[in-house]
């Protein structure tokens, strides 16, 4: 579930947060992604949920990061019908 949350002239997304991520050193926005949820696609979706974080392009070691929770329907196989 997310939800939206006006302030000022920003609308916020917050997502529903159930693990957290330890960085290591080198990490990249798309590499998380892709080690949690096999898609480097849902980059947008984790800077939103570590806003703090949003201007780091490569992490350090030991940075926990909010890994939110992304619906199975949204997270969809790249695999054509046939070899699924």
């Amino acid at each position: 579930m997310e939800k939206d949350v006006l302030r000022g002239v920003f609308l916020i997304r917050k997502a529903v947060v159930k693990l957290l991520y330890s960085t290591i050193q080198g990490d990249t926005w798309d590499l998380i992604s892709f080690k949690n949820y096999g898609r480097e696609k849902f980059i947008q979706e984790l800077m939103e949920a570590n806003y703090k974080y949003r201007r780091t392009s490569i992490f350090g070691s030991g940075i926990a990061l909010n890994i939110p929770d992304i619906p199975p329907e949204v997270i969809t196989s790249t695999l054509p019908p046939w070899e699924v």
